[in-house]
């Protein structure tokens, strides 16, 4: 599963996209002109309750961290 979150200029993850498929599917979002998206790595979900909490953790203590070649999400 690729995650994928919109944030605004702050970094503060605003929403998250979700694309089920294998590993190596080459899926990604098209953004609108200005939207600000970043791909999330190395974050894995579980179904359920289990995954919501995950990703309410994710929006409430991370933000997106923009460095010149690959934007990382760090601890807020």
């Amino acid at each position: 599963m690729k995650l994928s979150v919109h944030y605004d200029p702050s970094g503060k993850v605003r929403s998250f996209v979700a694309v089920g498929g294998t590993h190596d599917n080459g899926m990604m979002l098209v953004p609108k002109p200005g939207a600000l998206v970043a791909e999330v790595e190395e974050v894995t979900l579980e179904s359920g309750v289990a995954g919501l909490k995950k990703l309410r953790e994710i929006a409430k203590n991370y933000i997106v961290k923009e460095p010149a070649d690959k934007r990382t999400l760090t601890k807020a």
